[in-house]
């Protein structure tokens, strides 16, 4: 079913204050009043995880090029089982879209995601990141009840310091959505990765001043680490 600009607005409007709103919606298509979609936009990636045969009972650790270009991710979580689905360019409602292939095949104990990045810079509100966030919980719920999410804050950057106060709005609506349900936990993976004064660090990037380098990754591995472990250690 397909939503006018009006009744979508309503519709968020009513998740937000309900929690219910968007249930009522299909949630694979209410966002696409925000988002750029196109069949064949993760087509390659979608076939390669597809093909991947993995074990029941891992973490997925899904998002956009953040995600995928830790490399030491597995060393990093060790001795945690994680399902790599990090995909560039990807935003909240990709992952939504192709929920069943990055998450639902895998039939996880935990999700680790990051996305919100490129929603926003694409345009997206940080309610409409919370939103989204929010529909794959529930279309992740509906299927698998007991998966418990972690969900990264999104990361400043050089690159996007504009942007830098709309996603701590976001990041603040994050923690607010975790903190109303035992199944989900909101990881501040941003504050080291600014200064004492508050200003962005430039020594964790790589030159596109976007993506991060090794002392970057170092600052996720530190405030992902112990959290992942101190909750997913007795499930391994």
């Amino acid at each position: 079913m397909k939503y006018n600009a009006i009744q979508l607005s309503l519709l968020l409007l009513l998740s937000f204050f309900t929690g219910t709103g968007l249930q009522a919606a299909d949630e694979r298509t209410a966002f696409t009043q925000f988002y750029d979609r196109s069949p064949t936009k993760y087509a390659g990636d979608m076939r390669r995880f597809d093909q991947e045969v993995q074990a029941p009972g891992g973490i997925v650790a899904v998002g956009s090029s953040s995600m995928r270009m830790w490399g030491s991710i597995q060393r990093d979580l060790a001795p945690l089982t994680i399902i790599r689905r990090g995909f560039g360019g990807s935003t909240f409602d990709d992952v939504l879209y192709s929920v069943d292939t990055l998450i639902l095949k895998s039939r996880p104990r935990a999700v680790l995601i990051y996305e919100g990045d490129n929603d926003l810079a694409h345009g997206a509100s940080p309610q409409v990141v919370a939103d989204c966030f929010q529909a794959i919980v529930r279309e992740v719920h509906a299927d698998q009840s007991e998966v418990r999410f972690y969900v990264m804050a999104i990361k400043p950057s050089l690159a996007r310091k504009n942007l830098w106060g709309r996603m701590q709005e976001a990041n603040e609506l994050l923690k607010g959505i975790c903190e109303s349900n035992p199944l989900l936990t909101y990881i501040d993976s941003s504050s080291g990765m600014l200064n004492l004064d508050g200003t962005i660090r430039p020594d964790i990037f790589k030159r596109d001043n976007l993506h991060m380098n090794d002392r970057g990754y170092a600052v996720w591995a530190e405030t992902v680490a112990p959290v992942l472990k101190s909750s997913e250690l007795a499930y391994e």
